[in-house]
């Protein structure tokens, strides 16, 4: 199994997920516990910082697809996801999850985003 480490920081204006090393199923599967926690207390606008992830395999595509329809559909939230490198970004966006899933480069972008619309 891969490395991976996960910091959440509830100091923004919304809950942040820092992702950091290779996203996979594990690392969803964490990710997508704590958020559910945190939809199901009422805050249904997230971001995950991929800044310091090196990359993401297809179960990890698989998990940000479900969480997406967790948030957007179940929950009438919006997750954005920020910090990706080109290469995540190319293979997020062949799978279909961006745009499904917003990005934006930067998380105070990210931030601005979720205030606007």
């Amino acid at each position: 199994m891969e490395s991976f480490e996960i910091k959440f920081d509830e100091s923004l204006a919304y809950p942040v997920f820092h992702v950091k090393g290779y996203y996979s199923d594990h690392t969803g599967a964490q990710v997508a516990e704590k958020a559910n926690q945190l939809l199901r207390g009422g805050k249904v606008r997230l971001i995950i910082d991929f800044t310091e992830c090196f990359s993401i395999n297809s179960p990890g595509i698989a998990s940000l697809m479900d969480l997406g329809l967790i948030v957007t559909d179940d929950f009438k939230g919006r997750l954005i996801l920020t910090g990706l490198n080109t290469l995540c970004l190319k293979v997020l966006n062949i799978a279909g999850i961006i745009p499904f899933i917003e990005s934006t480069p930067t998380i105070p972008e990210a931030i601005k985003q979720l205030e606007t619309k």
